[in-house]
């Protein structure tokens, strides 16, 4: 263990590794965890069975079970047998994300959840780059199922999701209807543009 590394006096740390340059901070619990360099860890987490990589933040209270946080990961959450990409953050401790892999710069409002049980069995969530997922939403799975949202979707607050989404899609409630409206493509023109 580096000496430049801070850990406080009341956390326990159980067969982990770490890089360089890391915080944790008072009553974590950290067993069987692999951490990389500048790697900060506020107060009260429980990290078990995972990876976290270089110049990843986990907020107060975060739990976090056999996942790996890929660089630049925000998370104040819970964290289920997921691989979040680069710069994804999830900041809020009423989220919870659960048997997803996504790839970079995603980002979960408050409270969304991932509910991987469909009444039998457990399915997984695939999400693409630059995704954003508003508060209290919701994504399920329907038998035998992974549900994909693709990249560059954006997601309004309030929306259950239980189907795949198409690539640069807008989804929302229409106020009219109160229906959940996707429009494929919304953002292709924009995307252009940028890339």
């Amino acid at each position: 263990m580096s000496e430049k590394n801070s850990i406080h006096e009341t956390s326990i740390l159980t067969n982990c590794t770490l890089g360089e340059n890391v915080v944790i901070g008072p009553f974590c619990f950290l067993s069987d965890v692999a951490i990389g360099n500048n790697v900060r860890i506020e107060g009260n987490a429980r990290v078990e069975k995972s990876t976290i990589h270089d110049t990843a933040e986990i907020l107060w209270g975060s739990v976090i079970r056999e996942s790996t946080l890929e660089t630049w990961c925000v998370i104040g959450c819970e964290v289920k047998k997921s691989h979040l990409g680069p710069y994804t953050k999830a900041k809020h401790p009423g989220t919870s994300i659960i048997s997803t892999k996504t790839g970079s710069k995603v980002n979960f409002g408050g409270w969304s959840k991932c509910a991987n049980y469909d009444g039998k069995w457990k399915w997984n969530f695939i999400i693409g780059d630059d995704v954003f997922i508003g508060c209290n939403t919701v994504l399920s799975v329907k038998a035998n199922q992974t549900t994909s949202i693709h990249t560059g979707t954006k997601i309004g607050a309030n929306i259950h999701i239980s189907n795949d989404i198409p690539p640069l899609s807008l989804v929302y409630t229409d106020r009219e209807t109160w229906k959940t409206t996707v429009r494929e493509g919304y953002y292709a023109s924009q995307w252009k543009i940028n890339n």
